[in-house]
């Protein structure tokens, strides 16, 4: 499971996208491919179903899409952007629009 915290936004820009930290005043500048994961995870995908998405789309081989799903995923967790994997504190939510 994977959850954004309630005080991170999102805008496209361009073919990419801005992740906007409002509690830490940052902001993170996103790729196409980046922009495209968050639009899944804002839709409530899981790392599953985006690999899934993301591989027939770009006819790349799963075990690649996975590896850089997850990467990229777990720094988001770092940079305190997301939840992955952990139970769901009464503070966070599961997506924002």
């Amino acid at each position: 499971m994977i959850r954004i915290r309630e005080d991170v936004r999102f805008a496209r820009e361009g073919d990419g996208g801005v992740l906007l930290d409002l509690a830490k005043n940052r902001f993170f500048d996103l790729n196409a491919t980046g922009a495209d994961i968050w639009q899944h995870v804002l839709a409530g995908a899981s790392v599953d179903q985006i690999v899934a998405v993301l591989s027939q789309e770009t006819m790349t081989s799963p075990a690649v899409i996975e590896k850089a799903v997850g990467e990229f995923l777990q720094t988001l967790d770092s940079l305190g952007l997301v939840i992955v994997g952990k139970t769901e504190p009464t503070s966070e939510r599961s997506c924002h629009a």
